[in-house]
């Protein structure tokens, strides 16, 4: 894939208020620059590749075609990269990293303290167990440059011990991680179980998620779901759809009790609507599966950067409801009516 490729997928995945921003920031005092005009020239539609190289060539004869298209995937990427990073806690609590270095070497030690307090507290109410742990070292780092003023040696046991228990946690959640990673990717190759050995395997495997909870924070949301989650892909791979869609169900209940944790865009959360689809559909439980084709479509405006992911979700399994009934006139009716919406996503 060439440059140009990604940058007209970019371009394309982009909805109004991107392309809007992107224009606002960028625009210049004087004149329209080359990577200003490649981007309008994508804009577009209907252009192939070649006629936008053509079209380039041909207005500015004097601009390199390669060098601009690099200029403006890398202005792109850094723009709408920063647009909703800026939203989420994640990148806060590593600007606070960043910003209370600066603070320190400043000599405002007490603002730079303030700053990696406040960020620590966020880091543990989000789980963001990586970015508490730069914090907290770093926490640690300006104290002892500092010769411990201010601290004494409890509170910096205190500190210290913190720090270990999350590490355990993080390490815990890595684990598990790692074995949910397992089992997914076996469900995917290779399906249901279909052998003594592969049963086997699987039980070795259910075995060792069985311990990495038990070594894990009961009220964590992380760990919750990463359980819910392979006990959900276990009993899929034992052919068990009801059981597997009982946990579904669960799960279903902790990711609405814990939105502020979704993350943006919420992929989790769209993967598990997509289980509990295709576990319904399994079952032939067509009547239920609106309730979760509507979650799907209350996403859409909530998380627009999730829309080339949810949009296909949401036609495949309404075609599917129809196709699986042989309803057929209804699905193509239902194909019709979204057909240029499909033909819009195409690149």
């Amino acid at each position: 894939m060439t440059k140009l490729d990604s940058l007209l997928i970019l371009i394309n995945s982009m909805d109004t208020a991107e392309k809007r921003y992107f224009q606002i920031n960028t625009k210049m005092h004087e004149g329209k620059k080359d990577y200003q005009f490649l981007f309008d020239l994508i804009l577009q539609s209907g252009l192939s590749i070649d006629l936008v190289k053509t079209k380039f060539k041909k207005y500015k004869p004097d601009g390199s075609f390669e060098i601009t298209c690099n200029h403006l995937y890398n202005l792109l990427l850094d723009k709408l990269s920063t647009k909703y990073a800026e939203k989420e806690a994640e990148f806060q609590a590593l600007k606070a990293y960043q910003q209370a270095k600066f603070l320190f070497k400043r000599n405002l030690f007490d603002d730079a303290f303030q700053l990696i307090e406040k960020y620590k507290l966020i880091s543990l109410e989000y789980e963001l167990f990586s970015q508490y742990l730069l914090l907290a070292k770093l926490e640690i780092r300006f104290y002892n440059q500092l010769e411990f003023k201010g601290l004494d040696e409890n509170k910096l046991i205190k500190l210290q011990s913190k720090i270990e228990s999350v590490s355990r946690q993080q390490r815990a959640i890595e684990n598990h991680t790692g074995l949910y990673n397992l089992i997914s990717i076996r469900q995917i190759k290779q399906g249901t179980i279909r052998n003594e050995a592969e049963k086997e395997k699987l039980n070795d495997l259910a075995f060792n998620e069985l311990q990495a909870v038990s070594g894990q924070m009961k009220n964590s949301f992380e760990a919750q779901k990463l359980h819910l989650l392979f006990q959900s892909a276990y009993f899929m791979k034992t052919t068990n759809p009801k059981s597997s869609l009982k946990v579904y169900y669960e799960l279903n209940e902790l990711f609405e009790n814990n939105r502020k944790l979704w993350g943006n865009p919420p992929y989790f959360y769209i993967n598990h609507i997509r289980g509990i689809l295709n576990n319904l559909r399994w079952f032939g439980n067509y009547a239920e599966m609106p309730y979760f084709i509507d979650k799907l479509k209350n996403l859409l405006s909530e998380f627009p950067t999730a829309q080339t992911t949810i949009q296909p979700l949401i036609f495949i399994f309404e075609s599917l409801m129809l196709t699986d009934q042989k309803l057929f006139v209804e699905a193509l009716n239902h194909l019709n009516e979204i057909q240029d919406k499909i033909t819009e996503k195409e690149t």
